[in-house]
């Protein structure tokens, strides 16, 4: 069972996002934020202001945002502390690559559960985890849970 966290001050989460979406979005080139920014619809500048928390993001901006930059964390930290799990969503089985998803999303949980497995094993090696390697283990398991996940909306597609 996942341990809950704290829960924020609706400003410190905000600010939080904000910092969250900073991070994510600083790892690409300063083109691809023009790029981000007039796909929402906005300047760079008024983006550049929600990114450093200056203004705070609307629910639209923030559902644009999860349709354009696909990140699965910036979802996690929407749903942390809620009984949900960011899932992607799936193909109809009448597209022509249904069966090809299935069989990548089968083989993403098996790398998915090894990659848990592997560091969960290299945690252990001295009798005890401490914080960083905890870290690396639950990144491990989110990204296994949303494989496992988004097999199962692969196959309620089905349904």
């Amino acid at each position: 069972m996942r341990q809950q966290k704290e829960e924020l001050p609706e400003a410190d989460r905000g600010k939080a996002f904000a910092a969250l979406v900073h991070r994510t979005l600083m790892r690409r080139e300063k083109s691809d934020l023009d790029k981000i920014a007039q796909k929402m619809g906005m300047s760079y500048p008024a983006f550049y202001n929600r990114l450093r928390h200056a203004t705070p993001f609307s629910a639209d901006e923030i559902q644009s945002l999860l349709i354009i930059v696909r990140d699965p964390d910036i979802a996690s930290f929407l749903l942390a502390g809620s009984p949900f799990v960011a899932a992607e969503r799936q193909i109809g089985p009448e597209s022509i690559s249904f069966e090809k998803n299935l069989e990548r999303g089968a083989e993403r949980i098996v790398i998915e559960a090894a990659d848990v497995l592997r560091a969960a094993y290299e945690a252990l090696r001295d009798n005890r985890i401490d914080h960083r390697e905890e870290l690396t283990i639950r990144q491990a398991i989110d990204e296994a849970e949303r494989a496992l996940l988004t097999l199962r909306g692969h196959l309620d597609v089905l349904r």
